[in-house]
């Protein structure tokens, strides 16, 4: 088995580097996508935290202007039922 691949490498000299070259790039591509290095987790963030009793009271919340709300989904109504054709005889 050996002996006929050296055979044919030997007689298409070009066909078998480019094969190998092939294969190498198709090895070193799935080597990169399935070996990657792991993602860094994030530092861990410290959040200081303050505790007070809760009082009653107003809110001043002003509001100036005029806008517009734009919804964050829409439901579109849907018929997924298909009608038969009618054909004439």
């Amino acid at each position: 088995m050996i002996t006929r691949l050296r055979r044919w490498a030997a007689e298409h000299r070009g066909r078998a580097i480019a094969s190998a070259l092939g294969l190498a790039l198709v090895l070193l591509v799935l080597w990169r996508i399935f070996h990657a290095a792991p993602e860094q987790k994030a530092p861990e963030r410290v959040v200081s935290i303050a505790v007070e009793a809760a009082r009653t009271g107003d809110i001043a919340v002003h509001l100036d202007g005029i806008g517009t709300v734009t919804p964050r989904a829409v439901v579109t109504p849907f018929n997924s039922r298909l009608e038969p054709l009618n054909v004439l005889p």
